[in-house]
């Protein structure tokens, strides 16, 4: 990763108040922005660190609006204006120049000889050799790329002799749901995924295999399971082979922690014992839905008294904050299960812990987060809530294999100042080029490329650059902006980066809904299940399509025709 991708992807959640042990100073002022007729004034509170210019719109935003990195600049003018004053690098003249205005002549002055103090730091950094810097503290960036291929020998799930699998992917708090693949026993997938590892020794990375109901009223069947510590890849390996599915009583489906503080209270006086128990939050859960997630609760049961939180939708690591209070009567134990809610079928087993209450100490408070176990029957269990399956299946068929290819990586992101020399050679069109030849991650390239084009404010010079170049340089009409060009992937990555945010606002709702719809659009009579009406999935398509296609025209003026300055939430 280059030095600045910090500034556009590590900031998104930084407000003012975080700011506070590392602020050098703070404080308003007003910055020009904007170009021609929409060139203007905008207040704005600064906070200054020892490595970049936060620009927050008030001093109380919990996100900036801009961030500048301290190492692109080297000097400050005084204008002797109206208060004015510029930041600017004396020996790149591409760097847009940074046009302040102070309230008053202190002010001015006071700014100016903080930044002239802080760039010439600055300065001094970039000094240090790569070697030296790569010796002090930096970021580590684990990441998983995993490709989902294909699955082969699955069972047959409906009556068709076929089924219509698909697989969630879950690592930590991301889960994924790959498309279908209807009337397959041998479906080719082919998708790609960039996974965040958080804590290698104890993740686990989890696929599920299921077969889509078409029964609006059913409920998907899971065909199998697969789970890869990730510890085992920590070698860095590129691993690409063919993985045997796992039978569900296998795994179970338990994954997760549960936050919870207990305090016991031992009789006194006139008070009995009693235990308190505060249900704060889960994380990691399995997946039980067909959208990739699940409604989980929890379940308190102490002696014959049981007690539940609320349900929470859609969600893998479910915060409650639920307060319970239990009175003791010779009770011996505490047990706690997490549920996933389902309006029409019966609620599926999370995880469980039980909690001797010998382990307690009176009014001493328990706080911990305690890993989900798979299930121990308790025979008070089925008398208690019907709606919970307490049932246990046993599979001893085969079912089937999966290919996946994975690599896991760790990159360290050294302090900025180890990239400016890199940085400043990228800005040299021939720099790029020459990479761009001898590199065998030109998609990477690509990327942080242009997400360093968005970090010096000039995305559309460097793209029109490169292509200007291609048309120049290429011989043939035949090949130019081919697929593996360095033009042609920056192209792409800047289109992703203008289209992505656009698409989501405009169509994510409708995407989401469409994977959880139970209904066909099939009109292909030879793939049409048993039963099916296929002028029923022609009203069906036309509502889909209608849907989408009005809000795609709804949407037009927020079309980007261009690509804008992105907001940093949007950058990632």
């Amino acid at each position: 990763p280059l030095g600045m991708s910090e500034k556009i992807t590590g900031f998104e959640q930084t407000s003012v108040a975080s700011l506070l042990g590392v602020t050098k100073k703070a404080g308003w002022l007003k910055k020009h922005g904007g170009r021609g007729l929409t060139a203007n004034w905008r207040k704005r509170w600064v906070v200054v660190t020892n490595e970049h210019i936060f620009w927050f719109k008030t001093d109380k935003d919990s996100q900036p609006k801009n961030v500048i990195l301290l190492a692109s600049y080297d000097t400050v003018e005084n204008l002797n204006k109206e208060h004015m004053f510029k930041v600017l690098n004396g020996q790149k003249s591409s760097f847009r120049e940074l046009l302040c205005r102070a309230s008053s002549e202190a002010e001015l002055k006071e700014w100016v000889g903080f930044l002239t103090h802080a760039l010439k730091t600055s300065v001094l950094q970039r000094s240090k050799t790569v070697t030296e810097l790569y010796k002090e503290k930096g970021r580590v960036v684990k990441t998983l790329a995993l490709r989902v291929a294909e699955a082969r020998n699955l069972p047959s799930m409906d009556r068709n002799g076929l089924s219509d699998p698909y697989c969630i992917i879950q690592l930590n708090e991301q889960s994924i749901r790959t498309r279908t693949i209807y009337k397959e026993l041998n479906p080719l997938w082919g998708e790609e995924y960039n996974l965040n590892v958080q804590d290698p020794s104890q993740e686990v990375l989890t696929l599920l295999l299921y077969d889509q109901d078409s029964n609006p009223l059913g409920k998907d069947d899971l065909m199998g399971a697969l789970r890869i510590p990730i510890h085992s890849l920590t070698d860095e390996v590129q691993r690409e082979q063919w993985y045997p599915l796992l039978p569900m009583d296998y795994e179970k489906l338990v994954t997760g922690d549960l936050h919870m503080k207990m305090t016991y209270r031992p009789g006194i006086n006139h008070l009995p014992s009693a235990l308190f128990v505060s249900v704060l939050a889960a994380r990691n859960l399995a997946s039980k839905d067909t959208n990739g997630l699940s409604d989980p609760y929890v379940k308190l049961t102490l002696g014959h008294k049981s007690k539940k939180t609320k349900i929470i939708k859609k969600e893998l690591n479910p915060v409650f904050n639920e307060d319970f209070e239990f009175a003791l009567d010779g009770d011996s134990e505490l047990c706690v299960t997490v549920w996933d809610w389902d309006r029409l079928s019966s609620n599926d087993f999370m995880g469980e812990v039980t909690i001797p209450l010998e382990h307690l100490h009176p009014n001493v408070v328990m706080d911990q987060w305690f890993t989900l176990n798979d299930r121990v029957d308790h025979p008070h269990d089925d008398e208690e809530d019907k709606h919970e399956d307490h049932s246990d299946h046993h599979h001893k068929k085969p079912l089937g294999d999966i290919r996946i290819k994975m690599k896991y990586g760790e990159e360290k992101v050294l302090p900025s100042a180890a990239y400016h020399n890199l940085i400043s050679e990228l800005q040299n069109l021939n720099g790029l080029l020459a990479l761009s030849e001898v590199t065998q991650e030109r998609d990477a390239l690509a990327g942080h490329s242009i997400n360093l084009f968005y970090a010096l404010d000039a995305p559309l010079k460097w793209v029109n650059a490169l292509t200007k170049s291609e048309v120049h340089w290429t011989a043939t009409p035949e090949t130019i902006f081919r697929g593996n060009s360095m033009a042609t992937k920056v192209v792409d990555a800047y289109m992703k980066l203008a289209g992505l945010p656009y698409l989501k606002a405009t169509l994510g709702d409708s995407i989401q809904r469409l994977y959880t719809l139970k209904h066909s659009c099939e009109l292909d009579p030879t793939r049409l299940e048993e039963g099916e009406d296929a002028k029923e999935n022609l009203h069906n398509l036309e509502t889909e399509v209608q849907t989408i296609l009005g809000k795609i025209f709804a949407a037009l003026d927020a079309c980007p025709t261009y690509c804008p300055p992105l907001p940093l939430s949007n950058q990632r």
